[in-house]
């Protein structure tokens, strides 16, 4: 049985997903194939962006090539804070975190080296075109179990599918684990799912997931 979340779906009238005008985006280089600690630091710059106030936060990571050694690397956006309060926040961030480099959208703190691979991704954050999404507005609504239907009506993801590419019925039962970490592709935010117990569909992605050289974000 799904979860009833009422007067939290989305209105006819809401501004969500690729139709929100774009929000400036900042980048963080963590210099670590763990995505426990990626998921660490994503929490951690929301929690901070929250407390000045926004609510449409948007966190993905990132694989990226910098040396030798793939690693990850965290992108954020907010739609409803500047360019300078959230670079602020996560200026902030990086010092609890000893991250590596820092870009803004009008400067960058770190090694030389570091700098391709973070406008890579901040620019695949941009344009949708790639990442793993840690964090997007409307995911504490996707709790428990919920129908595929309502995971897209309360939350910004667009699409639900089988991993194998297969569209999944609206009405199928997703069982969330409480734990949702959907890709972009092509400009959509899309759920990887498998089949589960009781005809129910469960996060391709489980909360413990492999080192980031086999994720491919």
């Amino acid at each position: 049985m799904t979860q009833s979340r009422p007067m939290t779906q989305r209105s006819t009238d809401t501004v969500t997903g690729a139709d929100r005008l774009p929000a400036p985006v900042a980048g963080l280089d963590v210099l670590s194939r763990s995505l426990q600690d990626v998921d660490a630091v994503a929490h951690s710059v929301v929690r901070l962006l929250h407390g000045l106030g926004a609510i449409d936060v948007l966190v993905a990571s990132h694989v990226v090539q910098s040396g030798d050694e793939p690693h990850q690397v965290v992108t954020v956006s907010a739609d409803d804070l500047t360019a300078d309060e959230v670079e602020d926040a996560l200026q902030v961030v990086g010092a609890r975190f000893d991250v590596a480099a820092v870009l803004g959208a009008d400067s960058y703190d770190g090694p030389p080296e570091l700098r391709s691979a973070l406008d890579d991704a901040v620019a695949r954050h941009r344009d949708r075109s790639g990442g793993r999404v840690v964090v997007f507005p409307g995911d504490h609504l996707l709790l428990g179990t919920v129908s595929v239907a309502d995971a897209t009506l309360w939350s910004d993801i667009d699409r639900v599918e089988q991993v194998t590419g297969e569209a999944v019925v609206p009405r199928t039962p997703l069982v969330t684990r409480d734990f949702l970490r959907p890709r972009w592709q092509g400009g959509e935010l899309v759920l990887h799912v498998q089949p589960a117990a009781g005809g129910t569909v469960v996060p391709f992605e489980t909360p413990s997931p492999t080192p980031c050289c086999a994720d491919h974000a």
